[in-house]
């Protein structure tokens, strides 16, 4: 009889997201929520290894550069000049 193995596919996406979440941070943090909603779903589903850990690290720095990249862009002295250009 054969075994069914595990799948590890939402683990290994949680990582990816949470991987691509820090050098796309300027993206809305659109990888990082992400890659945090599927580590909270690879947890919620018993599925507790260093994947989805590390997914969830990543995910997390990912929304912190954001917001940090957010507010320093809108406290930037240049932010008016290019909101009047948009208008």
């Amino acid at each position: 009889m054969e075994e069914q193995k595990e799948s590890k596919a939402l683990e290994v996406c949680s990582l990816v997201f949470g991987i691509l979440s820090i050098p796309c941070c300027s993206c809305y943090g659109i990888f990082g929520i992400v890659g945090l909603v599927l580590s909270i779903v690879a947890f919620t589903k018993g599925k507790k290894s260093g994947l989805s850990t590390a997914g969830l690290i990543c995910s997390i720095i990912g929304i912190i550069l954001t917001v940090v990249v957010f507010i320093v862009g809108m406290s930037s002295p240049y932010y008016e000049q290019i909101m009047q250009q948009f208008q």
